[in-house]
């Protein structure tokens, strides 16, 4: 069996479309939509007017800092 070097990479978690973030949260994609256009929403990276993709370490870390003590 031939084995494939690693690369940098190999670690990082595929980006999440609306889809996956609607899933994360439970939510539909028009809400999760919403939240995205939010100011107060996570980061995203835009690929158009209405194609993001997101972070899933970075989505994690906004829900951190939006649960309530």
């Amino acid at each position: 069996m031939e084995r494939h070097a690693r690369t940098p990479g190999d670690n990082i978690e595929p980006l999440w479309d609306v889809h996956d973030f609607a899933l994360f949260l439970n939510a539909s994609v028009k809400s999760a939509y919403r939240i995205i256009e939010s100011p107060d929403g996570p980061p995203v990276i835009r690929l158009g007017p209405r194609r993001v993709r997101l972070n899933p370490a970075l989505v994690r870390e906004w829900i951190e800092t939006r649960q309530e003590r």
